[in-house]
């Protein structure tokens, strides 16, 4: 589509987007989409029908794409990261929660969140459609598939990435930095990328450094 490894990232970021609005979407769906959000969609549509109509360029067509994936991102480890402080929170005082209204503006609620992901994936998707380049297969398939593939590549099995990826996590709670900087370095050059996320380490396919 965009090369190899932007596939896996394209659709990486869908299908966390589609997992987390499958979840919790259906409580959210009175929710308007917030307002930062839906102008990203509305200008990417109309960029996309400016450069279609402009003997089909579809080279910006394929990069108009990267500010939707963007903020999908964007919008998953915000809402991890609010989810897991409003968990913390329930557990402490709910006093603080009043104060921080008081304070700036509104911040977004996952509900916001949640709608801003289901408005930005359906415009993703959408146009991938159009383009003919999104795959018949489910996007779990697909990523699994990618996956296997970079496993293979960097000779790796499941489980003995998890085991590296348990013994950084080790090293990194002794406050051996230099071990845990040595595997995560050690999995790049395999073309396997470690990210430190709120609800745990995960793994990518990623270009070998």
């Amino acid at each position: 589509m965009f090369g190899h490894l932007t596939d896996i990232n394209c659709m990486q970021t869908l299908y966390d987007c589609d997992e987390v609005v499958s979840l919790h979407g259906e409580e959210n769906t009175s929710v308007p989409v917030p307002a930062e959000e839906q102008k990203l969609v509305e200008d990417h549509n109309k960029a996309f029908l400016e450069s279609m109509s402009d003997d089909l360029r579809t080279t910006d067509v394929l990069d108009g794409f990267m500010e939707l994936l963007k903020a999908i991102n964007g919008n998953l480890n915000d809402l991890k990261k609010l989810q897991q402080k409003l968990e913390q929170q329930k557990k402490k005082q709910q006093q603080q929660k009043k104060q921080q209204q008081k304070q700036q503006r509104p911040q977004k609620q996952p509900e916001d969140h949640i709608q801003a992901l289901n408005a930005l994936g359906a415009e993703i998707k959408h146009k991938l459609s159009i383009l003919g380049l999104m795959p018949p297969s489910p996007l779990a398939e697909v990523l699994k598939q990618l996956k296997d593939k970079a496993l293979k590549r960097a000779g790796l099995t499941e489980e003995s990435l998890q085991e590296q990826i348990e013994q950084r996590i080790a090293a990194r709670n002794n406050k051996q930095f230099d071990v845990s900087d040595q595997i995560r370095k050690e999995l790049a050059g395999k073309g396997i990328a470690l990210m430190d996320e709120p609800t745990g380490t995960v793994w990518r396919p990623c270009e070998r450094e």
